[in-house]
């Protein structure tokens, strides 16, 4: 009976450990701001912000637990179109398991060692916005909803080749 209680009682545990885990990322969500190159992303405030480049063109947030979420600008000096900067981003990969090429930007996704590797890039005639997600394998369930409402947060600033900020 003992060992019963003693059996339920550790399940119990591990479970709460994933739950307690998972919600961690369910909270509030706060918001980067590049004014160099003027794109922004929400991200989960339990990350932390690691200190701005002297060239201010991004940020680096990580949870400490293998996520790492890298966010910055970029002057497109080699004039790459979309298609382009798709085929350069590629070569960070072990694997691509999905591509999506659009108008203005790119989405990759796949494996770079034991790491998932998510990137979308927005593509313009003057600059590049590029986040990249990448976080172990094993946690894929745990963060794979973040990742998406990252993701979906993330807005370009002026890209250069047209008025205005991209619709």
């Amino acid at each position: 009976m003992k060992r019963k209680l003693l059996l339920g009682t550790a399940a119990v545990s591990a479970w709460l450990a994933i739950v307690l885990s998972s919600v961690s990322f369910a909270g509030e969500y706060a918001t980067y701001y590049n004014g160099r190159f003027g794109f922004s992303v929400s991200y989960p405030s339990v990350l932390e912000m690691g200190t701005a480049p002297e060239n201010d063109d991004g940020r680096r947030f990580s949870d400490g637990q293998g996520f790492v979420l890298t966010v910055y600008g970029s002057h497109n000096i080699a004039g790459l179109n979309v298609k382009g900067a798709a085929e350069a981003a590629r070569e960070y990969f072990d694997t691509v398991t999905y591509e999506a090429v659009r108008k203005r930007w790119f989405v990759l996704s796949g494996f770079r060692g034991d790491s998932i590797v998510y990137w979308k890039q927005w593509v313009g005639a003057d600059f590049l916005n590029s986040l990249l997600m990448e976080y172990p394998r094993e946690k894929k369930k745990e963060y794979d909803s973040m990742v998406g409402k990252i993701a979906g947060s993330f807005t370009p600033g002026e890209l250069g080749g047209g008025p205005g900020k991209v619709p």
